[in-house]
């Protein structure tokens, strides 16, 4: 294939953006020319070049030596290239010499790849008789190449240095030849690419970018229109390229029967574009004719130049469904312009060159612009019919396994893709079995993903039979859409909605962030879906957090968790900005698509504070602490009443419940006694002060029976109420656990459950029953003597139960969460003992060291015992708080007087009372003012967790609460009466009517629109 192939190390000023550069040489002229297939396999081959397959292949042509370009059009024609080659995953080729616009092209994409990381292949296909140095190119070496040097030859130019690849073509052609632009193993170089079979199934457009260039340039378009090469026009750079752009915009188009257009010019035109050409072609010299007054323009040779390019626009433009020229103009002035932007009227028109409209889509699935195929379907310019559902469905596929969630909202938008059918259960295995776009020690797996679901009753298998629609749903990010959003929240099938939601679950759990935003935007219940997205991610990152090779996965976990959980607070205070009493209830709905749980229990399961922190969600929390009691009463109103209870008919004011159906005969009505009664002693305040008083009165009994002196064989009726109590506490627990979790769960996983949902109060809670019951056991079943005052077995019980009520005190303190002082500070000391159980490794690790060496010294002569392991502790830990037992070390009671023991004590006191305690110190600090910042959050989060424990305790306190308990138990399993869960009102679980809820989705929609609006703002 080659005689000759190997690397250039360019040097020199104009060398700084790359270091190396591969190259090959080939045969160019008669039956010994070089086959391009043989090439291109050399350019992809894994053991050659390496070059990643091209999605399209852009050739750069045009002027090489007459080049001037305007400052303005440069940069536009730079960043357009940089953006079209790096995003679309393009080839660039040129003549890969350092002049005109390859010298251009060179710069622009060695820009990208110093600035913006991007790597985009340049080729050069260079004539090899006119390279300057090409002697110094030696078989497999590197040569090192001065690309600034001059050669002094007028038709030998140096190799860019911004090339990434060479193809060097040796065709005959010398250094003493004229100047030829054109090369024809270049254009069969293109043509070796639109016919190579690649990987991805997928014909490789190319495309030529005329930019300024001469006569020998039309040669490069006309081949390219000849072989079907869509070629773009850069207007403003001058020569050829603005005489075909200007003969663009002059000419006439008149449609033909066959749906093509005629072309045509006036003499009014012939006359400018003449002027045009003496414009433009101002140093031509094949154009001008000598005289004895000078050089002037020959009118014949002009004429022939305006009928060549004529001829080219009429093969580029006469298809009216599949153009092959366009214009680029930069500042868009042209009327054959599409756009401008460079990167846009490329791939448009090799869009629209495609002769089928799914190789079309294709392409620009490749590309990655969704824009394309949006703007084509708007302008009808893309006929849909000629595409089967089938592979509409197929692009969907592409679509979502590579994240391209632009197209994923196009498709749906246009009722390109009916997601009643299409989301089917073989289709989401099928999706599921789609690598991640993670590392794969990321991966959440089948079992883990299933569990997660489970455990909050979502679902993520569709049912199908549906009908598609054309959706035009309002997204937060921008993009053309049509119809009324508030219409579009009702007119959606079921099977539709649950088709959008199992995928934006798939969307989740498969990494895809950008897909599963588009997705939410289309579901019924956007607010519910954004706090399950959140309860979801929250409950994905514990399991892999703590895993060394899983931080930085937990940090993305843990930002798309924050990220939902906003999205969720903002949509849902532009509702509350909307209509409040709407989104009083709806904070309490059910979401019928999110495991029937209302927007409160899933802001807390996602640990949402800020959602739960809303104004109208705290007023929702003030009216459920009350209970129905007017909000405005006082403390020592419910006080007295709890005192002396005839008060509640004179104190106690109640609220007539909001939703309550009323008839013309309610209006005015009193509220009865009994009504003022039950309200009261059922409210979650009043049941907070009773079980206070309770929780106290327990705590005595404890204390008492503790201090007082315990007679064998017999228990006391302090002792025997204290049981009671702890096993009436213990039975609310129970109770409380078994209303709050699902029913449907097994045993198993309520218990696995209830171990990973455990925070510090519930190890208290668990740890003081535990040591109470054995505490007790130890007293009264252990065999004792009973003549013995203070057995053995009374020792260890009273050790145990002295441990135990310290735990029953600290229980009690939870208790203080509803006071927004007392609750943060509660925290704060969590967080901070968390902190110092960390620190504490760092100090033993110290105190170990030092005790060692201490040991050693001072007592060289102590016999082997366990006491030796006391003696290593003891010393170090007292001298921590100044006990520094000096006379053991100098005094006259020291068995051996070691200086070194002494300069280890010293060291020892410097790194743990001045270094750790400081360090420590610093640790708290940091936690207190992290604490602080969010203290209003934390505290309005933990008021939630306390009204919801309220509403689910009984009316009366333990230890009188046994029959309340079992009746409710009862109702619960034998009637299946619904559990409440302490937030939805019994008026919430009526069924609303039909208007109602037809009012409640136009409210969405309307709120969607709102938040799709700032979000296009902000960006």
């Amino acid at each position: 294939m080659t005689d000759l192939c190997g690397q250039i190390r360019f040097f020199g000023p104009s060398a700084r953006r790359l270091e190396t550069a591969q190259y090959i040489r080939v045969n160019g002229k008669g039956d010994r020319k070089t086959p391009c297939k043989p090439v291109l396999e050399k350019i992809l081959s894994e053991n050659d070049w390496n070059v990643p397959p091209p999605n399209i292949v852009i050739s750069v042509t045009g002027g090489a030596s007459q080049f001037r370009f305007d400052s303005q059009l440069k940069d536009a024609f730079g960043a357009g290239l940089v953006k079209m080659a790096s995003n679309s995953g393009a080839w660039v080729v040129t003549g890969g010499e350092h002049s005109g616009v390859m010298k251009l092209t060179g710069q622009a994409l060695a820009h990208c790849r110093s600035e913006e990381g991007h790597s985009v292949p340049c080729i050069g296909i260079c004539t090899w008789g006119r390279v300057h140095m090409k002697d110094t190119l030696t078989v497999d070496a590197e040569t090192l190449y001065d690309s600034s040097s001059k050669s002094g030859k007028k038709n030998i130019t140096p190799l860019d240095p911004n090339h990434s690849h060479f193809v060097f073509v040796d065709d005959g052609i010398e250094s003493d030849s004229p100047k030829r632009t054109h090369q024809p193993w270049h254009g069969e170089f293109n043509k070796a690419i639109q016919n190579y079979d690649f990987e991805h199934n997928i014909k490789v457009p190319v495309v030529t970018v005329l930019v300024n260039g001469g006569k020998g340039s039309l040669d490069t378009v006309r081949e390219s229109l000849e072989k079907r090469v869509p070629v773009v026009v850069v207007k403003g750079s001058g020569r050829c390229a603005d005489a075909l752009a200007f003969i663009m915009d002059s000419a006439i188009r008149e449609m033909r029967a066959d749906g093509n257009y005629d072309l045509t010019w006036t003499e009014a035109d012939d006359e400018a574009i003449y002027r045009c050409i003496k414009d433009t072609f101002t140093s031509e010299n094949d154009l001008r004719t000598k005289t004895e007054t000078g050089d002037i323009f020959n009118r014949k040779a002009v004429e022939d130049l305006v009928d060549d390019l004529k001829t080219l626009v009429k093969t580029g433009l006469e298809s009216k469904d599949s153009p092959l020229l366009a214009v680029y103009d930069a500042f868009g002035k042209s009327q054959s312009s599409l756009h401008r932007e460079l990167d846009y009227v490329v791939l448009m028109l090799v869009f629209r060159s495609s002769k089928h409209v799914q190789d079309s889509v294709d392409l620009a699935l490749g590309w990655n612009r969704a824009d394309i195929v949006r703007d084509e379907l708007l302008s009808l310019a893309l006929n849909v019919e000629k595409v089967t559902n089938e592979k509409w469905a197929k692009f969907m596929d592409k679509a979502l396994e590579n994240e391209l969630h632009e197209f994923v909202r196009v498709f749906i938008n246009e009722g390109l893709v009916d997601m009643g059918k299409y989301v089917t259960t073989e289709k989401l295995e099928g999706l599921y079995l789609i690598q991640m776009p993670v590392n794969a020690a990321n991966q959440l797996q089948e079992r883990d993903r299933n569990n997660i679901l489970a455990k909050y009753g979502l679902s993520s298998t569709p049912t199908n039979g549906s009908q598609g629609k054309r959706y035009h749903r309002l997204s937060p990010t921008p993009g053309p859409t049509s119809g009324s959003q508030e219409d579009l929240f009702i007119s959606s099938s079921g099977n539709e909605d649950e088709g959008f939601h199992t995928l934006f679950l798939w969307a989740l759990l498969t990494a895809r962030w950008e897909v599963a935003e588009v997705l939410w935007s289309y579901c019924r219940e956007p607010i519910a879906a954004a706090l399950a997205a959140s309860v979801v991610l929250r409950a994905w990152s514990k399991r892999v957090r703590g895993h060394s090779v899983h931080v930085e996965w937990w940090t993305e976990l843990k930002e798309q968790r924050r990220k939902w959980a906003q999205r969720a607070l903002d949509l849902f205070s532009i509702y509350y900005e909307q209509d409040p009493e709407e989104a009083a209830k709806l904070i309490v709905r059910r979401a019928d698509h999110w495991g029937e749980q209302h927007l409160l229990k899933l802001a807390a399961e996602s640990k949402n504070m800020n959602f739960i922190a809303h104004e109208c969600v705290q007023k929702h929390l003030t009216e459920q602490w009350m209970g129905g009691i007017d909000t405005t009463t006082s403390t020592w109103k419910i006080l007295s009443s709890i005192i002396f209870f005839p008060l509640v008919s004179w104190l106690i004011d109640v609220d007539k419940q909001d939703g309550e159906d009323e008839t013309p005969n309610d209006m005015g009505r009193k509220v009865t006694t009994s009504e003022r009664f039950a309200t009261f002693y059922c409210s979650p305040v009043l049941k907070f002060w009773l079980y206070l008083f309770a929780y106290s009165l327990f705590l005595c009994f404890f204390s008492y029976s503790l201090m007082v002196r315990w007679k064998p064989n017999s228990l006391t009726g302090p002792d025997g109420v204290t049981l009671l109590w702890v096993v009436a506490i213990l039975l609310e627990d129970l109770y409380q656990m078994y209303m709050t979790k699902p029913k449907a769960l097994s045993i198993f996983r309520f218990c696995t459950d209830l171990l990973s949902s455990f925070n510090a109060f519930a190890f208290i809670k668990v740890f003081a029953f535990l040591l109470y019951f054995a505490g007790f056991v130890v007293r009264v079943a252990v065999p004792h003597d009973d003549d013995d005052e203070y057995p053995l077995n009374f020792r260890w019980a009273r050790m145990l139960l002295s441990i135990d009520i310290c735990l029953f005190f600290i229980r009690g303190m939870e208790l203080s969460f509803l006071n927004s002082h007392m609750g943060p500070k509660l925290t704060m000391i969590y967080k901070m003992i968390v902190d110092f159980l960390l620190f504490v490794g760092i100090i033993f690790i110290s105190l170990v060291a030092y005790g060692v060496a201490v040991q050693a010294l001072l007592y060289p002569l102590a016999d082997p015992s366990w006491s030796l392991l006391r003696n290593i502790l003891y010393m170090p830990y007292w001298q921590i708080y100044g006990e520094l037992f000096l006379d053991d070390f100098d005094g006259p009671a020291a068995i051996r007087h070691e200086p070194l023991a002494i300069i280890l004590l010293a060291a020892y006191l410097l790194f743990t009372n001045i270094l750790l305690l400081n360090l420590l110190i610093a640790i708290f600090n940091n936690t207190y003012e992290r604490v602080a910042n969010e203290a209003d959050s934390l505290w309005k989060f933990q008021r939630y967790l306390m009204v919801t424990t309220f509403k689910l305790k009984t009316i009366v306190p333990p230890p009188f609460n046994w029959v309340e308990i079992i009746v409710r138990i009862v109702l619960s399993v034998c009637c299946g009466d619904e559990v409440d869960d302490g937030q939805s009102s019994e008026m919430e679980m009526k069924k609303r009517r039909a208007d109602e809820i037809i009012e409640a989705k136009r409210l969405e929609g309307r709120c969607m629109e709102i938040y799709a609006g700032r979000v296009r703002d902000s960006e």
